[in-house]
């Protein structure tokens, strides 16, 4: 298990298991906790299209990758703070999707523009 904790506070959460070669996507954003569960209606959804899929896929792999903000769940019940071995450049969930969004944003505006 891990955990970002960087400059947004967000509790989404993404699940990705994984049975042999059957892989199972969801997206949700409760905080699948017996507090939480036993006093509220918390929704996780599956992810069935293959396109989003990818991009859930996508959206993992740059928190798995994440050296400086990321922080996992040992075996012990504790957690542990990740950091960037010694060549190791830093990588930050957070940095990396404000950096894929800009492009896409631009895009959008400039779509919205064309329109008006």
């Amino acid at each position: 298990m891990r955990s970002i904790v960087g400059r947004f506070l967000e509790h989404s959460r993404v699940f990705v298991f994984q049975a042999g070669k059957k892989v199972s996507y969801f997206v949700g954003s409760p905080d699948l906790m017996p507090r939480n569960l036993d006093r509220r209606l918390e929704v996780v959804a599956p992810v069935e299209d293959p396109e989003l899929q990818q991009r859930v896929r996508s959206f993992f792999d740059v928190v798995l990758a994440d050296n400086t903000t990321a922080w996992e769940l040992r075996s012990d019940g504790r957690w542990q703070r990740l950091q960037p071995k010694k060549d190791e450049p830093a990588r930050s969930t957070h940095s990396v999707l404000m950096k894929s969004a800009r492009p896409r944003a631009r895009r959008r505006a400039a779509a919205l523009r064309r329109k008006r």
